[in-house]
């Protein structure tokens, strides 16, 4: 359960940010193609605050506490349970 909630808050930020950002870009084309300057105008600021957020969340996960978290999802097992199954080996 913990571990699906934090996989969801490590990829979640990706997908919105990519979503505005293609978002906005189409809403650019579509406010440039119909000459509509305010659309146009606001796409394009859309397309860049996706940008900025898809870009600036890589590379907060590149940082020592994104790589906490990513080791976090991909332990196969919490800490507590490898040091219950490492106390199994050794007493057996």
């Amino acid at each position: 359960m913990f571990r699906k909630l934090l996989a969801a808050t490590y990829f979640a930020p990706f997908a919105i940010a990519a979503v505005v950002a293609i978002a906005g870009a189409l809403l650019a084309l579509f406010g440039a193609l119909a000459g509509l300057e305010s659309v146009t105008a606001f796409g394009k600021s859309a397309a860049a605050l996706g940008a900025i957020g898809f870009f600036g969340w890589l590379f907060l996960l590149m940082t020592p506490v994104g790589q906490i978290v990513l080791e976090l999802l991909e332990s196969p097992k919490a800490p507590a349970q490898r040091k219950a199954a490492a106390g199994k080996k050794e007493n057996e």
